[in-house]
């Protein structure tokens, strides 16, 4: 067999909250969240600015699954 010299390697998924391709992560339903987005989502009060932003993505995951 000849050797090509290249190597294809597929790393990570792309977040369903901030939309990056990242490595870690988990799965809710069928969707990637990855632990920067996880671990942000867990410290927001619901009168952060953020928070909107992030329950608008967490939505996008719950219609993704249908």
């Amino acid at each position: 067999m000849r050797k090509t010299g290249v190597i294809q390697l597929r790393l990570g998924e792309v977040c369903m909250i901030c939309e990056k391709k990242r490595i870690k992560g988990i799965h809710v339903l069928e969707a990637f969240l990855c632990d920067e987005c996880e671990r942000k989502m867990m410290t927001l009060n619901t009168d952060d600015l953020q928070y909107t932003y992030y329950l608008n993505q967490m939505k996008k995951i719950q219609s993704h699954s249908n």
